[in-house]
């Protein structure tokens, strides 16, 4: 029994090691074909994506490009004004030729700020949108680290399932071994009872890390607005 129980518990400390080799060759594969990258989202392209669609990031950069064209309009002239008018004009007959002091009037007025007033103003807003540039390059940094961040949990999520759906089937296998054992009288029910507590666990494990997963993949797609 000693020699059973310690064949499962080395079995279950190799395994997942043994699962991961292969998947540690194949994370090293950057070579996608146009089918793969429709079901498989490499991080490079999760960020390209998060970058183009992500609400927040575009809503500070239209924001910070409406703000750069600022200073350069506060710091000119107000546009100067034009007038137009007509004064003793006849209300009976509306003629501009029955009176001799009927006249039209054409006038130019511009306002000029007190000195230095413009310069301060566009000096304010060149920081302002200074400012609103900075923001913008750090919300894209974070933005970045978040997609990363969550797309490594997923890997690793995605990768420990593997291997959880690898070690199922092996534990099953055990199983079977173990009830035929001790269907002949070769075996305890210790065994089965042991090897089904195992199963039991690494079920439990699976439907945790699939909660998991569930979140991280609706997370990541909100960031990188997707449906």
């Amino acid at each position: 029994m000693n020699r059973w129980n310690s064949s499962i518990t080395a079995w279950l400390f190799l395994l997942p090691l043994i699962s991961l080799i292969p998947a540690a060759y194949a994370a090293e594969d950057t070579s996608y074909s146009i089918e793969q990258t429709q079901a498989v989202l490499p991080l490079d392209i999760a960020i390209t994506v998060a970058e183009q669609s992500n609400p927040g990031l575009a809503q500070r950069q239209a924001r910070a490009e409406a703000m750069s064209a600022l200073p350069s309009q506060l710091g000119s002239l107000p546009d100067p004004m034009i007038s137009m008018g007509l004064v003793n004009l006849p209300t009976d007959s509306l003629s501009t030729s029955q009176e001799a002091m009927t006249q039209w009037q054409l006038g130019i007025s511009q306002e000029i700020p007190f000195p230095g007033k413009l310069a301060l103003k566009q000096q304010a807003a060149t920081e302002r949108a200074s400012a609103s540039a900075f923001m913008t390059t750090e919300y894209k940094q974070q933005l970045i680290k978040s997609i990363t961040s969550y797309w490594w949990q997923l890997f690793y999520l995605e990768k420990t399932l593997t291997v959880i759906s690898s070690n199922k089937t092996l534990l099953k296998q055990f199983i079977d071994i173990a009830e035929t054992k001790y269907r002949v009288g070769h075996g305890l029910q210790q065994d089965v009872l042991l090897a089904q507590l195992e199963l039991s666990k690494l079920l439990n494990r699976e439907i945790e890390l699939n909660s998991q997963r569930e979140q991280l993949v609706i997370t990541l797609n909100t960031l990188l607005s997707r449906p």
